[in-house]
């Protein structure tokens, strides 16, 4: 085991490596397997952290923050963290990426006290009439400008567009959510359509401050789907499993965080099936269980 609780101790590594010059403040990078990198842009600085590999030829990429990080990591074998540009971490953010999987967020997120997010869960379920498996891990990526509010759990297979609110206390479990759009509850549903933020903070609001900001004018948060701009997730996440490495899916990211485009984690969201739709994949799908019995 390799431990890195002063930037001098990184020099005492000999299978793993801590790129960048963080700075540590009360946290520690704890090394338990060999070929992972931790790497940090400018202005990276870690408060109160713990970033755990507990496998091998694992990633965490930091990128440059006007804000302090605030982290809980575990990560296991051949995954990634990915935080953009000042992403605002309000208290520890808890993440555990396992059975090599992903946890990705874009630029200029906002992440509330006590959120977490999780690719897997921790044992394995199996569908009691066909003995296969129905609990695959799933990673999980998040667009710019996203507003994660307190206690939510992301879990796996949640993908969430640029420009999109998840409330207090939401469980999101495997939902796409389309850009411009807010979701609550357990489990979460959708609560608004064409809705953005700002990072305005209204707690010292008086009734003038109130008044002028009852309008905002302008696109800045307005996210739309553009040729040749737009990602998609499942690509990227197809491009990082192509990465024969740890260092090869740092490169891969570090070219990713130099792309400038607006809407490039813009999303879609599907269109609410007609009941007939519904039935007929209803009946589908029991069709497809009996064939597999």
């Amino acid at each position: 085991m390799e431990i890195v609780k002063d930037l001098a101790e990184r020099q005492t590594l000999e299978h793993n490596t801590l790129l960048g010059t963080p700075q540590l403040e009360n946290s520690v990078v704890t090394f338990s397997g060999k070929h992972n990198i931790l790497y940090c842009e400018e202005n990276v600085r870690l408060v109160d952290s713990k970033i755990s590999f507990w496998g091998n030829n694992s990633v965490v990429f930091l990128s440059q923050n006007k804000h302090d990080y605030y982290l809980n990591v575990g990560i296991y074998n051949n995954s990634i963290c990915y935080f953009g540009k000042n992403n605002y971490i309000n208290g520890q953010l808890g993440i555990i990426l396992s059975e090599q999987k992903h946890f990705f967020v874009g630029n200029d997120g906002l992440f509330s006290f006590d959120c977490w997010v999780r690719t897997a869960d921790p044992h394995i379920v199996y569908n009691s009439q066909t003995g296969k498996r129905i609990n695959a891990s799933k990673s999980v990526f998040l667009g710019d400008h996203v507003w994660i509010g307190q206690h939510a759990f992301l879990l796996k297979g949640t993908t969430i567009g640029s420009g999109s609110i998840v409330g207090a206390m939401a469980l999101v479990a495997g939902k796409t959510i389309g850009s411009n759009t807010s979701y609550g509850g357990n489990p979460a549903k959708k609560l608004a359509d064409n809705v953005f933020f700002t990072r305005d903070v209204v707690h010292t609001y008086m009734k003038k401050d109130t008044k002028k900001h009852a309008i905002f004018s302008g696109d800045d948060y307005i996210y739309r789907f553009s040729e040749g701009e737009t990602l998609s997730f499942k690509q990227i996440e197809r491009r990082i499993s192509q990465c024969a490495s740890a260092e090869d899916r740092l490169e891969y990211l570090r070219e990713l965080g130099k792309n400038p485009a607006k809407n490039r984690f813009f999303i879609q969201e599907s269109k609410p099936l007609s009941l007939p739709q519904k039935i007929k994949r209803k009946v589908k799908r029991k069709l497809k269980q009996v064939k597999n019995r």
